[in-house]
């Protein structure tokens, strides 16, 4: 079981409602507008994928290849490489297309 603080949970910036749906465990429009202006932005996007449930439900979205990269990316920020860690053209445009930007 997953902790409710801690390196995946959505940090400070975290909606209170949660960034998912219940039943389906699809992404809220509002995290998926969120998540596609961070995009624009450069590295605020990892910022915003440091969420479990964002993982869990991009996953459902993306190829098996490109979520094993985001993971580790998410992974490295959430650590605290932040300076070496960016979003590669591919996989920003993946999550642009499946998020709907």
């Amino acid at each position: 079981m997953l902790s409710h603080v801690g390196l995946y949970s959505g940090g400070s910036n975290a909606p209170i409602g949660g960034n998912v749906k219940r039943a389906s465990g699809a992404l809220l429009v509002k995290t998926r507008k969120r998540i596609l202006a961070a995009l624009e932005q450069g590295n605020e996007a990892l910022k915003e994928l440091c969420d479990f449930d964002i993982l869990l439900a991009l996953d459902m979205l993306i190829g098996r290849e490109e979520s094993e990269q985001l993971c580790l990316l998410v992974r490295k920020y959430a650590r605290g490489q932040k300076k070496g860690t960016v979003l590669d053209g591919h996989l920003k445009l993946t999550l642009q297309s499946v998020l709907g930007g």
